[in-house]
Order: structure tokens, then C-alpha cells, then sequence
């Protein structure tokens, strides 16, 4: 099952919150993609999400309220005032399996590692692996806001279409995909025929401003409402708060004595739109047109 929880250190146990473990090691995740800009750790908060909703050993999502199969009481003694036939508040996440050290009466001992928890309507005396805190569900609500505000706009903001990231550097030869990782030695020219002349510029529509895309050169708003909201919140979203299309007015070049006449925008666009991209994340020199 796709828990990012790291097995084999805990001596093959789950151990006392296990999801509060699984959850933590989410927002470290999402902190190795800010430096690295390698969208598999994305890609890896979405399978930790996965994990607690559902995709683990007990089939059932340890988050009260969602899902279809979804964890329905937790060991907490204010949510019995409720009544025991009643659902708990939705969003508490559940600890999770836990072998390591069992001294309830509810949580199963002597069964698989990632099964070893206390079935439904237990909650009273399945302080070992239904227990909810706080400190449990602060990683949890941190990553739910973190896959809104940064993951989905980040895979959806064109359309679905989205590169996942742009290049640090140009590529060895032109692909329609962007590579993740940065070439050692760029080339020095474009491996195919470019074009002769630059890309036409194209005329800003002069409208509302919204959060435009990197990864599409800022020619389109994200599709994420909150993300076009305002600058602020675009800020988070790793996009740029103007009117689309954004004007080309340079481009970032690698090497020294070149100019835009052989660059492509569309082949790099988060680096060949704006001199702050350029010089910054992309590491290159901006060139005006």
C-alpha cells in the first residue's frame, strides 16, 4: 500500500499515530518539491492523501466524513457526548494501524502490521490506534491546503495540460515534454532548424488581470478560482497576477553572444517570458527582444 511511513525503520511495526507519522512526512515532501522542483514528491503527497482516504490495508478512509467507507468514531471522549450511534464531526483523522504497543482493549494484537486496528464502533476502548489530537490533524488540514492551493493548479492550470515544471536549463534536443532535471551541458543552438524570425509578439487583451501560468508562458489563467482571486493568493500558487497572453519581450539564453532570433518561447516557456524567471530559478541571462 502506498504509505510513505518508513517500515523497516520502526522494526517492521507501525507504530502509536502511524498516520500522524504518514502525514508529517507529507509536508516534508512538499517542502523537498519548493527546493527541488521535481514534481514526484507532488506526485507522492497525492499517494499519502491516497493512503489515508482509503487506499491501505483496512479498505476504509481513516478521515470521519469522507468517503464512502469512511472512519465513522474516534477515541475521544468529548465526540461520545454526541452518542455513540451518531458520526463524529467530519475531517478527524484517526491514528491509524499501530503494533508497536498495543494496551486496549480494541485494537487487534497478532495480525498484519497495517491491519492492526480496532474495528467500527470500538472507539471507546480503542485508545491505540483510533485516538484523534490536534497535533494529528494540523498535518493533515497543512497538506489538504497545500494539494488545493499548489498541487491542482500546478497539474491542472492548462487545461490538464500543464509540463510539470520548467527546466532549470535548455535540454539537449527539443521534446514536447520538459525534462525534470537540469542538463550538465546545454547545447549552444537549438538541435533543430529554428525558425528564423522571432515568435510574433502577441497583444495583451488589456482585461481583468489573473493568475497566469509559468508553465504556459503566462498565455492563460489558472483554472483555479482561488488561485485568480487575487495577487496574493496567486503568489502561493506559483503564478503571476496580469492580463493574458503576456507580451514577450526577451527571451533567457545560456550563452553568451546569442540574441532571441533562434529561440522558441513555446519550448522553455517558464523561462523565456519574464527576466525574473530567467535570471532566477531558470539561471540564465535575459535578453531583451
Amino acid at each position: 500500500y502506498p504509505s510513505n511511513l518508513d517500515f523497516q525503520k520502526f522494526g517492521g511495526n507501525y507504530p502509536w499515530g502511524s498516520n500522524s507519522f504518514i502525514m508529517n512526512r507529507a509536508i516534508a515532501l512538499a517542502y523537498a518539491y519548493e527546493v527541488t522542483g521535481d514534481v514526484m514528491y507532488q506526485d507522492y503527497i497525492l499517494r499519502t492523501l491516497d493512503y489515508v482516504m482509503g487506499v491501505n490495508a483496512m479498505h476504509i478512509s481513516y478521515v470521519t466524513g469522507y468517503g464512502d467507507k469512511s472512519e465513522t468514531d474516534t477515541h475521544d471522549r468529548w465526540a461520545w457526548t454526541v452518542g455513540q450511534g451518531s458520526f463524529w464531526p467530519r475531517g478527524w483523522l484517526s491514528g491509524g494501524p499501530n503494533n508497536e504497543l498495543i494496551n486496549d482493549y480494541a485494537t487487534p494484537p497478532g495480525v498484519t502490521a497495517a491491519k492492526s486496528y480496532a474495528g467500527p464502533g470500538t472507539a471507546p476502548h480503542a485508545w491505540g490506534s483510533k485516538e484523534n489530537t490536534v497535533n494529528w490533524n494540523a498535518p493533515l488540514a497543512w497538506v489538504a491546503w497545500y494539494v488545493e492551493n499548489k498541487i491542482v493548479p500546478n497539474f491542472e492550470g492548462c487545461d490538464g495540460n500543464c509540463a510539470s515544471k520548467p527546466t532549470l536549463k535548455p535540454t539537449t534536443k527539443s521534446t514536447t515534454k520538459q525534462s525534470t532535471k537540469p542538463t550538465l551541458n546545454p547545447t549552444t543552438k537549438p538541435t533543430f532548424k529554428p525558425t528564423t524570425k522571432p515568435t510574433s509578439k502577441p497583444v495583451s487583451t488589456g482585461g481583468s488581470p489573473c493568475c497566469a501560468d509559468r508553465n504556459a508562458g503566462y498565455q492563460a489563467c489558472m483554472r483555479s478560482d482561488w488561485c485568480n482571486m487575487s495577487s496574493t493568493n496567486c503568489s502561493h500558487c506559483n503564478g503571476y497576477f496580469t492580463p493574458v497572453p503576456l507580451e514577450i519581450t526577451g527571451c533567457c539564453l545560456w550563452w553568451s553572444g546569442g540574441d532571441c532570433s533562434n529561440v522558441i518561447h513555446s519550448s522553455n516557456p517558464g523561462c523565456h517570458y519574464r527576466k525574473s524567471d530567467c535570471e532566477g530559478s531558470c539561471g540564465g541571462t535575459w535578453s531583451p527582444l
